[in-house]
């Protein structure tokens, strides 16, 4: 694909809800008015401002490296795409992010099942779509049941080509 050349995204990425074919259900976002949650909103807007600045349409992994990112946004995830079935691996991640991600020892081996299936389903369908998407779930965390919003960003180091995502989380304990 050429620097010009725009691909278009796959059907169904109007800003709406979008059922994948796994049952999970991405908004996805257009502009920062859509995001609920103020962290994540924040986020967004950094991410949008970056594409900008470097001219492309997608920010590149370079824009992760800002050392006040991760102090500002610590449940930052970086996962890499490895193949366009949504197979990746994840580059770097905030301590509390790592826990949720890959061993919460509060979490049964069938939630971590889902958090992966999760983060492969929303690889899949940013590397697809290349628009940011929003999600909200529960989960267990630390053995208590807390409420989660997710923002998916895609990266690009050529600025048109998803080849890694940014996902952020913010949690929320629901009151029992």
């Amino acid at each position: 694909m050429q620097k010009n050349e725009i691909k278009k995204p796959v059907s169904g990425t109007d800003g709406t809800e979008n059922q994948t074919r796994q049952g999970l259900h991405f908004t996805t976002v257009r502009e920062s008015s859509a995001i609920e949650h103020l962290q994540l909103r924040t986020l967004y807007t950094l991410w949008r401002r970056a594409g900008v600045r470097q001219e492309q349409e997608l920010p590149s992994r370079k824009f992760v490296k800002d050392r006040e990112l991760a102090r500002h946004f610590p449940n930052l995830v970086v996962a890499e795409l490895l193949r366009t079935d949504g197979q990746y691996r994840i580059l770097a991640a905030g301590q509390p992010a790592r826990r949720f991600w890959a061993r919460d020892a509060g979490a049964v081996a069938e939630e971590m099942a889902l958090r992966g299936e999760l983060l492969l389903t929303l690889m899949r369908h940013l590397s697809a779509n290349r628009l940011a998407v929003v999600y909200a779930g529960t989960a267990m965390i630390g053995g208590d049941p807390h409420s989660f919003h997710l923002l998916a960003l895609p990266l690009a180091e050529d600025g048109y080509e998803m080849d890694a995502a940014m996902i952020e989380v913010a949690f929320a304990p629901l009151q029992r």
